[in-house]
């Protein structure tokens, strides 16, 4: 049986969704990928989400609508620009790793992914803390979400001497010994965001090539023990191989079975919604019945830019050049 395509009505009515109702980030996303758009457009749009700190907030990890700067968004808008391939002297760029610096917590030798924020604010509730001690518990966790993706970008920009200090290189070499002996203790599996993170941390340009090749074989381990077989399950929020790697020749995907990646893209694509959107998995549990709304459509546009783009490289789109057009 041949494998499901995007038919150009289906493709077409993901755009108009994109068009009219996902954030302008997304939106030039969509247009570069589709050669309509610019990185610059891209960038500018970035830029709203950026704060004086040099961090990322506003809701660009669209869980939670808080103004303040979070390793989280940040990390997000840096995938952003290695997307990009923005150069590592781009102001933005600067300024985020800036931020990353400053925010690192140097006695555990990680990064808290989100800050402690006030009472009530607008949020999933994995991202709400009982107070000060819950959060902090719940920080020293992260030990490879975010602190491995992290590790990657500020190795990626070690060699920039406006934000490279003694002290930093030192830091960065404690956060790698951590990063290690976490790895050391699940040699062949990892939660689903942690192996995220590393896999990130993995295609950091400049990595040591030993680790990097240490790093790969991990993740592709990792990444086949993740990818659930029964299509039962398929609809639930877990690990899907394209949020891994957008492109089928990818060797990270190389441990998984190509029939079951094939199969769950078909299921994938008959979970479009009539809206042309592909909606989130997940929802805040009738937590801020009034914000969810608002998250839940910034994120139907966050996953139909990622699912065109992955259909379109897996090719999976019936007729792109007509659908795009």
């Amino acid at each position: 049986m041949p494998p499901t395509t995007l038919s150009p009505s289906r493709h077409q009515a993901a755009v108009r969704f994109l068009e009219a109702h996902a954030r302008p980030l997304e939106r030039e996303l969509f247009r570069l990928d589709t050669g309509a758009g610019s990185a610059d457009r891209v960038m500018a749009e970035l830029a709203s989400f950026q704060n004086p700190d040099g961090g990322y907030g506003h809701g660009l990890e669209p869980d939670a609508h808080h103004a303040a700067s979070s390793v989280l968004d940040t990390t997000h808008a840096l995938q952003v620009m290695r997307r990009l391939g923005i150069a590592a002297d781009h102001p933005q760029a600067q300024a985020a790793v800036r931020f990353l610096h400053a925010n690192q917590d140097t006695t555990h030798h990680l990064w808290p992914i989100r800050p402690l924020m006030p009472p009530g604010t607008p949020a999933a509730p994995w991202w709400t803390y009982r107070g000060p001690d819950h959060w902090a518990k719940q920080m020293a966790e992260g030990t490879l979400n975010p602190t491995a993706e992290v590790l990657g970008y500020l190795i990626a920009y070690a060699t920039n001497t406006k934000t490279k200090t003694d002290t930093d290189a030192t830091n960065l070499k404690a956060v790698r010994a951590t990063v290690q002996a976490h790895l050391a203790q699940t040699p062949d599996t990892l939660e689903m965001h942690d192996l995220l993170c590393v896999a990130r941390l993995a295609r950091t340009p400049g990595l040591d090539p030993d680790w990097a090749h240490t790093l790969i074989a991990h993740v592709r381990r990792a990444a086949a023990k993740n990818t659930d077989p029964d299509p039962t399950n398929w609809g639930a929020y877990a690990f899907k191989p394209w949020t891994l790697a957008t492109h089928p020749d990818d060797p990270l995907l190389d441990d998984i079975d190509a029939d079951l990646i094939s199969a769950m893209l078909d299921h994938e694509i008959d979970r479009q919604g009539d809206d042309g959107a592909w909606a989130p998995a997940w929802d805040w549990h009738d937590k801020h019945p009034t914000h969810w709304p608002r998250a839940a459509q910034a994120w139907k546009g966050v996953l139909t830019e990622h699912m065109l783009r992955v259909l379109r490289h897996f090719g999976r789109l019936e007729n792109p050049a007509a659908s795009e057009g």
